[in-house]
């Protein structure tokens, strides 16, 4: 089995893992199996790697995370992973350009927002990152975030922000 370390960033996608005879991937996932973009993104994109491979490369992902969120670059850095998903708000500190993402307004359209991402990090930040020997697969911006309460009064505006707790 050859040994691939890979990475996917959120805040991710393009192409499949290559391999030239049948290989496993242990791929590391810290999102449960029930969030939304687990389940239309990830695991979509995992079995186009098993398909377009005509099964030669397949995916195994361990029940749990094999790491907390933020460790989950140090996992395929030491092999423990041969891959992973991470977000790259994770990354902050060693990785600050990856951050261009999550800039407030930034993003209106998930998908059109990720091809740009993709399109930008390939331009301008390509070997900048401080994957080391982690080779980044691709990018993904999600939707935009929306504000949640425990009260009662929905959040409508700016104004409707101005006395609660975060």
């Amino acid at each position: 089995m050859k040994s691939l370390r890979a990475l996917i960033l959120t805040s991710f996608m393009s192409t499949p893992l290559a391999a030239s005879a049948d290989t496993t991937v242990l791929f590391n996932n810290f999102l449960p199996p029930p969030d939304v973009t687990n389940r239309t993104v990830v695991q979509p994109w995992l079995e186009s790697i098993e398909a377009v491979t005509d099964g030669r490369v397949t995916i195994e992902q361990p029940s749990a995370s094999l790491a907390p969120p933020p460790e989950l670059l140090n996992t395929v850095q030491q092999g423990i992973a041969d891959a992973g998903f991470i977000m790259v708000g994770f990354l902050e500190n060693s990785n600050p350009l990856l951050q261009l993402s999550l800039l407030p307004g930034i993003n209106t359209n998930a998908e059109d927002s990720s091809v740009a991402l993709w399109r930008t990090y390939q331009e301008h930040f390509a070997g900048t990152d401080k994957l080391n020997d982690v080779k980044l697969l691709g990018l993904v911006a999600v939707t935009p975030g929306h504000l949640y309460t425990m009260g009662d009064t929905p959040i409508e505006s700016v104004d409707d922000t101005s006395n609660l707790k975060t």
